[in-house]
């Protein structure tokens, strides 16, 4: 992966709200934004905005610039700018009801990340240790690893995962 792709930025700043509702409508219960007028050949009105990235996000391209499309939802139902970054509650990139909607830090955002797609254990923060011939549990915060424990079966190390997590993010926490 190249330093470009790697690099974290601030948000773009959203256009205003009047600008928003000119150009799109937001239905807070579906979480779908439509096109309110016809722009080009491929922005019909009534048309779902934008198109899905190869990371499974929705992008919509407002006057040359890409805009999420759950921050643009979020302004839209919220009324205002999202302080910070947006987390889908569920976990669903696609799901942009105002109710999946949540500010978060990018800690609190990861905290709410499902189990990674290589994890052979079956449960979100418990690993195979093969020097010890154990399972490991761990948790990430403030940048640090945090060593849990080595316990002999996974499910014992996902049982105490999962109290540190509560401890360590609250309602952030995810544990599948």
């Amino acid at each position: 992966m190249s330093k470009a792709a790697l690099t974290i930025t601030a948000p773009k700043r959203l256009p205003s709200i009047d600008r928003l509702n000119e150009l799109l409508t937001y239905d807070p219960e579906s979480g779908i934004l439509r096109w309110r007028v016809t722009r080009g050949n491929t922005a019909r009105a009534g048309a779902i905005a934008g198109s899905l990235t190869a990371r499974g996000y929705r992008g919509i391209a407002i006057d040359c610039r890409r805009f999420w499309a759950h921050r643009i939802a979020f302004k839209m139902g919220a009324g205002r700018d999202p302080k910070g970054g947006i987390d889908h509650v569920n976990g669903r990139k696609y799901d942009n009801r105002l109710v999946n909607l949540r500010e978060a830090t990018r800690q609190q955002n990861a905290a709410n990340s499902k189990k990674r797609k290589h994890n052979t254990s079956g449960f979100k923060g418990v690993y195979w240790i093969e020097r010890t011939r154990r399972w490991r549990a761990s948790i990430h915060k403030d940048r640090k690893h945090i060593h849990i424990g080595y316990f002999d079966k996974p499910e014992e190390a996902h049982a105490a995962y999962c109290k540190a997590a509560q401890r360590h993010f609250g309602k952030f926490a995810r544990i599948k």
